[in-house]
């Protein structure tokens, strides 16, 4: 059997971004929309200001800072001392509004049924027992709130890279898994989630080289770098929401 060596190392995957922080922010900042704009397009067109909206595994948070600007109330969660003493860096630098949470992802101190909204990218991908977590995340979702999933495809050479790596031990973001959209709509049986939106998506990470190159010469919305997005996209990700019954 296989052994996979890698273990979470947020120092590794942030060190060189934390010694320039003032420096790099902006362009970090700028890249990390542009990779998510499918998902903050989702988050405005299906909340409203003021509307109390929860981000699990925050990380630096910038997805957060942005959904502030335009009058949401961001709560942001993450499990990391290292990460979210960085994000309190970025969050002074933007004076962004965003309430920063220590906590795990699979006992969230937040009230039951209190929260409009609540996203993931990346989070549910590192848990052994998924579903589990997302009982809990429906749990203080409030009736008719949205539930935003984002997670890895399965298929990709992303996936096989991650996997020598992670066998190597030389993948700082630890153990984790990949989904199909079968697979994403399964874990959410019998937790009164009506899916309302899916998509694909192809952040700038390495995998998927044909689809970087034309990204990096501003051919994303091309046919090719379009069709190719459709069939090996290296994220997927889907909106449901908060129901009566199923």
């Amino acid at each position: 059997m296989i052994t996979l060596k890698s273990s979470y190392r947020p120092d590794k995957i942030y060190g060189i971004f934390a010694q320039n922080l003032e420096s790099e922010l902006l362009g970090f900042m700028n890249q990390h929309l542009e990779d998510q704009w499918k998902i903050i397009d989702r988050l405005l067109n299906s909340t409203e200001k003021g509307n109390i909206v929860l981000e699990i595994g925050c990380g630096l948070g910038f997805t957060s800072h942005y959904l502030a600007e335009n009058e949401r109330i961001l709560l942001c969660i993450d499990y990391s001392d290292y990460v979210l003493r960085l994000t309190k860096r970025v969050k002074l630098i933007l004076s962004s509004k965003i309430q920063l949470i220590k906590a795990d992802a699979r006992f969230l101190p937040i009230k039951k049924s209190s929260v409009d909204c609540i996203f993931s990218v990346g989070v549910m991908n590192y848990f052994r027992a998924p579903k589990k977590i997302l009982t809990e995340h429906c749990s203080i979702l409030k009736l008719y709130g949205i539930m935003l999933i984002d997670v890895p495809n399965k298929f990709t050479f992303y996936t096989l890279i991650k996997k020598i790596r992670m066998v190597l031990g030389k993948w700082h973001w630890g153990w984790e898994r990949e989904f199909t959209f079968k697979q994403l709509v399964q874990l959410t049986k019998g937790l009164c989630l009506d899916e309302m939106d899916r998509y694909k998506r192809t952040p700038d990470l390495p995998g998927n080289v044909l689809l970087r190159l034309l990204k990096r010469i501003n051919k994303s919305d091309s046919p090719l770098f379009l069709e190719l997005e459709r069939i090996i996209p290296i994220n997927i990700g889907i909106v449901f929401r908060k129901n009566v019954y199923h």
